[in-house]
């Protein structure tokens, strides 16, 4: 797992080796910057260390030009966070270390650095490291700029690496920069960053609203906003307003029994949420005559149930969450002003997947690791060139799309130990540079194979061109066309060979169709589809492909459910 990256700017740890190695050893941090890599167990982070200042003509002065480069350097996507010291200690050299000695610390120039990270580098958190926790300089940083502090004074921690790399951990988790232990969010994108930073301060409230697009993973955030909160220990319930029974008030309000024949007392998802969470989905989509009693709800934190007589109190963070417009619902009269007011409360905006193109290899594999879990399937990696190819989409339907895709390659290709390009099926609005679909020379919906004969575009990045460009080839030079489809067929042998080397017709035909029932004698009739053209040209352009010249041998020449030889087809 690749480590956060941690930007230390502290003048003790810049200049002094011995302090630097202390904090490293202390808080689980691997030094980048030194000469010698420091043997750290359990690692939290990456970190480089600048002192902040400059040694000119036998003195220290304190730089922030060399404060804000540090910063620069790292680019914008580098630094998960910057851990900043306030006292830098600066003066004339002196001594066999050469050390400077000044005053008791300015306290001023690490405000200042402070503030230069938050004009210039707004999206980058700012964790003061102090051992003056009374300080007055510290607790206006706190209050300004700073986005949290550690205490760096090794007695706090009985000098114990376990402690203070859990107190990192708890930082890094806190501020949205370390993923949870458990992987529920997974990403370290920029986007992402500030949705976890926002659901952490979020934790603590009544009611969130999360807005973003379909499939972005909203219930995902809000189970990780509920599980740093101190509901964690009680109930989280999600439940999407679309359904139809949520046409129903009792369902959300709980009714008592009696009130129509049959009926028996119920509780509502408020009152079995209480004390923990409540995620309702689709907000947007809420029947108008249930938006007042909602918004009494939230007003008042009182429940009252279809026929009942009196009100429950109910304790439960509502957490709202829509990928539609509801300034403009609230313009077209479709949901009410006042409750807009009330769900807006806190709103936490959540990426598209397109916008988090860095995270996508890694969300792959964690999502490909769960598939295989829940298929009951070994463990398979994605190679650098899948990863790629999925970084390289649009993913309008988000992590869910990007999830149905993954679910597909384990489930068309169950034996494979790594998952490349041609396992997966991109639908063609997704992708920004698929092909499309065609049908392989000689099939057809009409064909008695059993096969729809369509090629899924998965195909292209297999390939190197789009599915167009192969059709148009066929139509215009038979030899080229028939040369262009033994360089896809060969792509898909090789992806598919037998451990012991040989070729496997049928494991390919499943790939190029995506259809896993497919038989040996189906495979076969396919391969000679593919390769159908005239004899010469055949023999003449399968010279230049001995892979597709042998399985051409095997299709040939395998037998049909009736026990005889096909035979060849030109």
């Amino acid at each position: 797992m690749t480590l956060p990256q941690v930007l230390l700017i502290d003048d003790q740890c810049g200049w002094q080796l011995d302090a630097r190695a202390n904090i490293c050893h202390l808080f689980g941090l691997i030094d980048v910057s030194a000469d010698r890599n420091t043997d750290v167990p359990d690692p939290v982070a990456e970190v480089t260390v600048s002192s902040g200042q400059l040694r000119t003509e036998g003195r220290v002065v304190n730089s922030l030009e060399v404060c804000e480069r540090a910063v620069r350097d790292g680019g914008a996507d580098r630094w998960a966070l910057a851990l900043l010291d306030l006292r830098f200690v600066s003066g004339p050299l002196q001594g066999v270390d050469g050390q400077p000695t000044g005053l008791a610390g300015d306290d001023h120039f690490g405000m200042e650095v402070l503030a230069s990270i938050s004009r210039n580098f707004p999206d980058l958190p700012v964790i003061i490291m102090s051992g003056l926790r009374r300080d007055a300089h510290l607790e206006e940083a706190l209050r300004l700029h700073a986005a949290d502090f550690i205490d760096r004074n090794l007695d706090d921690f009985d000098a114990s690496p376990a402690s203070g790399r859990e107190i990192m951990r708890d930082r890094l988790f806190k501020h949205g920069l370390l993923e949870d232990s458990r992987g529920i969010v997974i990403g370290r994108s920029i986007g992402l960053r500030r949705a976890l930073r926002a659901a952490r301060r979020a934790a603590s409230g009544r009611t969130t609203l999360l807005v973003g697009e379909s499939g972005t993973g909203k219930e995902l955030v809000a189970r990780y906003l509920h599980d740093l909160s101190e509901r964690a220990r009680f109930p989280f319930l999600a439940h999407d307003l679309r359904s139809p029974e949520s046409l129903e008030e009792a369902v959300l309000f709980g009714i008592e029994g009696g009130t129509a024949t049959g009926v028996s007392a119920r509780a509502g998802l408020f009152e079995r949420a209480n004390r923990g969470t409540l995620f309702l989905d689709e907000i947007a989509e809420i029947e108008s005559r249930l938006q007042a009693k909602l918004l009494r709800v939230l007003e008042t934190r009182r429940v009252l149930r279809v026929g009942g007589d009196h009100e429950q109190e109910v304790d439960v963070h509502v957490v709202v969450a829509t990928n539609k417009d509801l300034p403009q619902y609230v313009r077209e009269n479709r949901f009410r002003a006042d409750l807009w007011q009330r769900v807006n409360a806190f709103e936490i905006s959540l990426p598209a997947l397109r916008a988090r193109q860095a995270d996508i290899p890694a969300l792959s594999q964690t999502l490909l690791d769960r598939l295989c879990v829940e298929h009951q399937l070994r463990r398979r990696m994605l190679t650098r060139d899948a990863a790629e190819l999925l970084a390289s989409h649009s993913w309008p339907g988000n992590i869910r799309e990007l999830r149905n895709v993954l679910d597909r390659a384990v489930r068309n290709f169950p034996d494979v130990e790594r998952v490349v390009p041609a396992h997966l099926t991109i639908e063609q609005d997704t992708a920004v540079n698929a092909g499309v679909s065609v049908m392989l020379p000689g099939s057809g919906p009409a064909s008695n194979t059993g096969l729809t004969g369509e090629v899924p575009p998965r195909l292209t990045p297999v390939l190197g061109f789009s599915h167009e460009d192969l059709r148009g080839r066929l139509d215009t030079i038979q030899e080229h066309g028939l040369a262009v489809m033994c360089e896809y067929l060969n792509k898909c042998l090789e992806v598919t060979r037998k451990p012991a080397g040989g070729i496997n017709i049928t494991a390919a035909a499943k790939l190029m169709t995506g259809n896993s029932a497919l038989t040996r004698t189906q495979a076969a009739s396919l391969f000679k589809r593919c390769l159908a053209a005239p004899e010469s040209i055949r023999n003449r352009v399968l010279l230049l492909y001995p892979t597709v010249a042998d399985s051409w041998r095997e299709a040939v020449h395998t037998r049909p459910a009736g026990g005889k030889t096909t035979g060849e087809t030109s």
